[in-house]
């Protein structure tokens, strides 16, 4: 077992080391039993050089334990409690520096009106300022989320969330120790699932939040760090003034440093959304490809407006398997790349999609007929781009459906025609290719810089030059 803040193993034993190889210390058996369990003061260090990494820190007015406590309650997770402020704009402060008859005057601390996020850490500490055993868990995600935040590349990228303070707020376990509560950037529209539940996204800003992706996943990987768990409620999204959205990795809770680990290690992740290996312990040179399996599946869920792949490749799996199994038993026998054609899933996205927009109300087939006549005559008059023509003709695939047709030439015709159209699109045109780089079950075949590739234009390769 590891530790998922360095991913070395839970002792002090280094890995070379034979645990039967005969000593001389009286005390080395008992020392080198003893598991590393971290201290509050792990954390105090880790604060001070947050406090030297940013640059436009948060006003100490708003990091003290009051203004934690008084902000608004936001959600939690396995580790911590986020809550939210509102801080007005700030003029800064003016400094005065005198000497040999001269007077310096500079101005620090300004900032336009903003959203300060605070997580606070679920944790209580005993009377030597060291996690209960219980929480030990909480305090590794605790330094794992800082020691990733603060490291200079990930600090400066405009994928990666960024840390804007380290604060301290009442301790609700112990009054004597304050609770550490990392401050960061707020996503304005939260993460990446809320943000497709609510509004489906054109095809180029999913092709964009998808490279924003696979760019945080890189600068981590050339960093040592491994995510962990990669899915789009860990995708948050921020207002950009060039392409609207722009998706950043945050919770590194299960994140590891992989190149500390000189033995396998076993990782976390959500069901269904990590790679068939973690089930086991991972050699660390293999640790990286995890996060691409995850990638690749995240990148099908943004394909299909946050809906669950699995739900329309496995459909009613039948014979008394449950979802679950069905998906793990894909996994496992390497056939989600036979998935991954438009052919095999693109149509019944489409039924899907449209039944959820549809909310259940079908017209009845004469409007059905007049709808299409329609179609086909504002197009051939120019009146109707081709991409409302598409939605509007998927409309149709999924009457044609509902009304029994679904063995129809015409309904056919349709069928192909929406993936002809799809495989000519710059995103849906390379989904496929981008999955089968991506959700190989020999993690050693998985290529996350051929699927970027992939979904790279010209100017984006220009951009990711800038980050290398």
């Amino acid at each position: 077992m590891s530790s998922s803040f360095s991913g070395r193993p839970d002792t002090s034993v280094p890995a070379s080391s034979s645990p039967t190889a005969p000593s001389n210390d009286p005390l080395s058996d008992s020392q080198d039993a003893a598991p590393f369990v971290p201290n509050i003061f792990d954390l105090v260090y880790l604060a001070r050089r947050a406090e030297i990494s940013v640059t436009r820190p948060a006003m100490q007015l708003f990091l003290g334990a009051q203004a934690i406590d008084q902000s608004t309650y936001l959600g939690h997770g396995a580790s911590f409690e986020v809550f939210y402020k509102r801080v007005p704009k700030s003029g800064g402060i003016n400094y005065e520096t005198k000497g040999m008859g001269l007077t310096i005057s500079t101005r620090q601390g300004q900032y336009d009106e903003r959203v300060l996020v605070y997580k606070t850490a679920k944790i209580a500490f005993n009377e030597m300022g060291e996690p209960l055993a219980k929480d030990r868990r909480a305090m590794d995600s605790v330094l794992m989320e800082l020691y990733a935040l603060i490291h200079p590349p990930l600090y400066e990228h405009r994928n990666i969330v960024t840390l804007l303070a380290l604060g301290w707020g009442s301790n609700p376990y112990n009054p004597s120790y304050r609770l550490p509560v990392i401050v960061t950037e707020h996503a304005d529209h939260g993460n990446l699932a809320a943000l497709q539940a609510k509004e489906i996204l054109p095809s180029e800003t999913k092709r964009n939040l998808s490279l924003d992706i696979g760019r945080g996943l890189e600068v981590l990987h050339r960093c040592g760090i491994i995510h962990g768990d990669v899915k789009s409620e860990n995708i948050l999204i921020f207002s950009d003034p060039q392409k609207k959205y722009v998706a950043k990795l945050g919770d590194f809770g299960f994140s590891i440093v992989g190149l500390a680990s000189t033995e396998p290690v076993r990782i976390g992740g959500t069901t269904p959304w990590r790679a068939p290996e973690t089930i086991a312990a991972i050699p660390r040179h293999l640790l990286a490809q995890t996060d691409v399996y995850s990638f690749g599946l995240t990148v099908w869920r943004i394909a299909m407006d946050g809906m669950s792949p699995f739900h329309v490749i496995c459909g009613d799996s039948g014979g008394g398997t449950s979802l679950t199994d069905e998906i793990e038993r894909l996994k496992r026998e390497d056939l989600l790349t036979a998935k991954a054609d438009l052919g095999e899933w693109y149509p019944g996205w489409v039924l899907s999609a449209m039944e959820k927009l549809a909310g259940g109300s079908v017209p009845d087939m004469m409007k059905v007929v007049q709808m299409l006549q329609q179609v086909q005559t504002t197009l051939a008059g120019g009146g109707m781009k081709m991409l409302q023509a598409i939605d509007f003709i998927k409309y149709i695939y999924w009457l044609l459906h509902q009304h029994g047709m679904s063995n129809t030439p015409l309904h056919g015709q349709i069928k192909q025609g929406l993936i002809t159209a799809a495989l000519s699109d710059p995103f849906y045109g390379k989904v496929a290719e981008v999955l089968k780089r991506c959700v190989l079950r020999n993690p050693v075949d998985r290529d996350l810089a051929g699927a970027m590739s992939l979904l790279n234009r010209s100017d984006d390769i220009q951009q990711d030059a800038e980050y290398v």
